[in-house]
């Protein structure tokens, strides 16, 4: 699972992980001493096969139930699987984490607040037009207070907005007070949150190009 996980990650599109996976799986079946006896194989397999999870799995098994053996017998094995598994885990954290950067550096439109919004999606509040998260700030600055009684007041429609075109609830539910000030504030928090991570990924794919 873990390897898979590597594969898929570290693949730039499905059909190239489908495939390694394929090749890998392969190999590690050919390994495993299911298909060939490993004793069969040559020293340098042999050696590189013992280090198959599989195989070390299996050979505990065997151990154990054929054998009798217990903890103490086997606690180098078992440390030595350990061994693998948690740099297989740390292996496919750090892969994720590798994808997710090249990802958002090729495409920073992905971070949330950078979704396409449809023209027919645009909420218009009276005369003013609100297309994404900068025109919220501007439109609740420039509103004048009958229009903020009508449009956020009694149904926040702002907030409502917000929820269900650009699928920020979080940012949605802290707009639903309807205290103008606060919903300033709360905008520009989070515009200029917004504004230092696309920076920082715009750098990073600077310094990596």
């Amino acid at each position: 699972v873990l390897i898979g996980m590597i594969v898929g990650y570290a693949s730039a599109t499905q059909e190239a992980a489908t495939m390694l996976s394929i090749a890998i799986g392969s190999i590690l079946l050919l390994l495993s001493n299911l298909i060939l006896p490993i004793e069969t194989m040559s020293k340098f397999v042999v050696d590189i096969s013992r280090y198959n999870p599989y195989v070390m799995s299996s050979e505990l098994i065997k151990q154990t139930m054929l054998f009798q053996a217990g903890i103490l017998d086997i606690w180098v094995e078992l440390l030595l699987l350990a061994g693998v598994m948690i740099v297989l885990i740390a292996l496919a954290f750090g892969v994720n984490k590798a994808s997710k950067m090249r990802l958002l550096q090729k495409s920073p439109h992905l971070h949330k607040g950078y979704i396409y919004v449809p023209e027919d999606a645009y909420l218009k509040l009276g005369k003013h037009i609100i297309k994404n998260k900068n025109d919220v700030l501007k439109v609740l600055k420039s509103m004048s207070d009958e229009e903020f009684e009508t449009h956020v007041k009694k149904k926040n429609e702002i907030s409502d907005w917000v929820s269900n075109i650009l699928k920020e609830r979080k940012l949605a539910w802290r707009l639903r007070f309807k205290v103008r000030n606060r919903m300033l504030a709360i905008m520009e928090r989070d515009i200029e949150k917004e504004n230092k991570y696309k920076k920082k990924i715009m750098n990073n794919a600077k310094r990596d190009s």
